[in-house]
């Protein structure tokens, strides 16, 4: 194959792969599975997008609650324990983090437990208990602030225990942390108001307790999803200062109520204001006719000041009540501002619903455009206020895409090193075959190079040989032709001097061209041509031959017959030039190697040196053959010569 052609069908392959590598990714060829992946992280994302901007940060002093941090963990797993009352009806238990700073989603949690588990029961000591679910890695939930939502069928219990099963590790020290835990019975937090216990948690209010843990102010903040409305609340504003500051809903008729839900003020003109104007101490009454005559006060802060709520809905659970009318009655303002009070809405649930909705809102005054019907309108300050189920329903979205989108990201790192790997090897792989095809076109460059000088050689030694082979012939039979027509002696044996010169030069001329590659000759032709070429040298001397009647057959592709004519005619040379020997024995005996001995009568005194480089070029010949060579030289006794090569 030409490397004309080896460059074209690489030309042709590089086309080829760059074809398909313009319509997908390099690395999804050296790895389908990448595509999967990268479809799964960009669903990821596509629903990390739907769901907005989810915010996590504090809005009010409390942050939770915290077990005593401590140099070794504890003999017996800590737990948290909420007390709901009475056996209730719940779906759904959400685990929210504590949050020390004010940030958008991604705020780290703080001390946020490594791994837990959540049952419930009827016993306090849950010595018969349910298993709900268990949780070995929140790495990702600490990272990012995410609640955990633990979903399980409709159940009735009155204890929701959490046991931490591995602790949380802040400054070398074993310690862990909660925001909040919700029990959730459809739309309804049934844990707000409950009893919680925590052993060995600091007190320290108003940034920890272990009542924070169901007092309904979460990291999370409002229920709603991103649809600002044009009014961020409404403010009661009495003509006269003395005159009471009162928000009241009328929902339609005395019906039996559960729960009351006061969403504060997040107050977004100027500096951003969670629970602006939301009153320090107020009541929160119900009442059956239009007169507010003989209310029932649901909640009453007394003397206690009520702590801000920030952006968290306050929660007033009671028992079920009749009722038409819900009245908040401000008893003390906030300092902040001090003239009126403002509400975003106001939440009247019966059986789970907010029966508000249906109703009709009033206040005493109201500032501006404020209208009262901002009180029931659905919305709080920063969107539209969803049911708690789907509310958290949004959360736990939020933390699947999140852990799948992590999840992705490491499958998707593992796949491409798996690529890059399969490109290193397929790179490795290209090189020596291109290494691969450079020594193939390099080989058959060399084999070409040498056929060419084969065909050389031999078109040389043909010419040679019908050219100054046939003048050599024709020299010779002109001088036997004048030897048979001369008369006189001296001419006669001038003529056979001259034809016995041209047959010589034609035996010297067959073996140059058989050295330059001319026709090759088997075993006992080799033997022959040694056999003439030593009387051609040594024409004085009596040379006896011994051959084995079985003569080695050389390998058409061999060396060995030229090397062995070149030491046979070295050896020959120095007995000519330094022996003056008039008898010559040559042994040849062949069993597993060829061996040949030349023993002379000659002087005997030469040495291997006294040869020049004769001796040194049959000896490297011979190991060139992987032969012995063997020289040995007596004075007035000649001189020994043995060559034996491997055959």
């Amino acid at each position: 194959m030409r490397l004309r052609h080896l460059l074209a069908i690489v030309i042709t392959c590089g086309a080829l792969l760059s074809s398909s590598i313009a319509r997908a990714d390099v690395w999804e060829l050296l790895n389908p599975s990448l595509a999967e992946l990268r479809e799964r992280e960009f669903a990821a994302l596509k629903e990390l997008e739907s769901l907005g901007d989810l915010k996590i940060g504090n809005s009010c002093d409390s942050i939770g609650s915290q077990f005593h941090m401590s140099e070794t963990r504890p003999a017996t797993p800590p737990f948290v324990q909420i007390d709901l009352g009475y056996p209730q009806k719940l779906d759904t238990v959400v685990v929210v983090p504590a949050v020390t700073g004010i940030s958008n989603e991604g705020q780290r949690s703080y001390a946020f437990p490594t791994a837990f588990r959540l049952d419930v029961s009827d016993d306090q000591e849950f010595a018969d208990y349910q298993s709900l679910d268990q949780y070995d890695d929140t790495n990702l939930e600490s990272k990012h602030g995410l609640p955990i939502v633990c979903r399980c069928e409709p159940i009735r219990a009155r204890y929701v225990r959490l046991t931490v099963t591995e602790l949380a590790k802040v400054a070398n020290r074993w310690t862990y942390a909660l925001g909040e835990v919700m029990v959730l019975d459809g739309n309804r937090n049934v844990a707000i108001g409950s009893q919680a216990r925590m052993r060995f948690s600091p007190k320290i209010p108003p940034r920890w307790h272990f009542d924070y843990l169901v007092d309904g102010r979460t990291p999370l903040g409002s229920p709603i999803e991103n649809d600002l409305p044009a009014l961020d609340g409404a403010y009661s504003v009495p003509k006269l200062p003395d005159d009471e500051k009162w928000m009241m809903v009328d929902v339609g008729k005395v019906m039996s109520l559960q729960e009351v839900r006061l969403h504060p003020i997040h107050a977004r003109q100027g500096n951003s204001l969670p629970g602006y104007s939301f009153p320090r101490r107020f009541r929160v009454e119900l009442f059956r006719d239009a007169e507010l005559q003989n209310g029932s006060v649901v909640f009453d802060s007394r003397d206690e000041t009520f702590n801000n709520p920030g952006n968290n809905p306050v929660t007033i659970a009671f028992p079920e009540l009749e009722a038409q009318f819900v009245r908040v009655t401000c008893i003390e303002p906030s300092s902040i501002d001090p003239n009126r009070m403002g509400l975003s809405e106001m939440m009247v649930f019966s059986d789970g619903c907010n029966v508000a909705r249906e109703g009709t809102a009033t206040m005493n005054g109201q500032s501006d455009t404020r209208g009262p019907e901002l009180l029931n309108d659905g919305y709080a300050s920063y969107g539209r206020i969803l049911d708690l189920s789907k509310w958290v329903g949004r959360w736990d979205r939020l933390r699947t895409a999140r852990r799948e989108l992590a999840n992705s990201e490491h499958d998707i790192a593992v796949a491409e090193q798996v690529a890059y790997r399969r490109g290193r090897w397929l790179g490795g792989l290209s090189l020596a075959s291109l290494l691969g095809v450079v020594a193939i076109v390099g080989v058959v460059r060399r084999h070409k190079s040498i056929n060419e000088r084969k065909r050389f050689r031999q078109r040389l030694a043909q010419d040679l040989h019908d050219e100054v082979g046939s003048n050599l012939a024709a020299i010779a039979r002109l001088g036997e032709v004048a030897e048979l027509e001369s008369s006189e002696p001296q001419s006669q044996r001038d003529w056979q001097s001259v034809r016995q010169l041209a047959l010589e030069c034609t035996d010297s001329m067959r073996e140059t061209l058989w050295l330059l590659g001319g026709p090759r000759h088997e075993g006992g032709e080799s033997f022959e041509r040694l056999r003439n070429t030593s009387q051609r040298m040594l024409p004085h001397a009596t040379i006896d031959w011994n051959l084995p009647e079985s003569l080695p057959q050389f390998d058409e592709q061999s060396q060995t017959p030229r090397e062995l004519l070149l030491m046979f005619k070295e050896i020959m040379a120095n007995i000519a030039k330094h022996a003056e020997a008039d008898q010559v024995n040559v042994r040849v005996e062949y069993t597993e190697a060829l061996k040949i001995t030349v023993v002379d009568n000659g002087l005997g005194t030469i040495s291997e040196s006294e040869t020049g480089m004769g001796l040194s070029n049959i000896r490297q010949r011979t190991a060139k053959l992987g032969g012995r060579f063997e020289f040995e030289s007596t004075p007035g006794q000649g001189s020994t010569v043995v060559l034996e090569i491997p055959m």
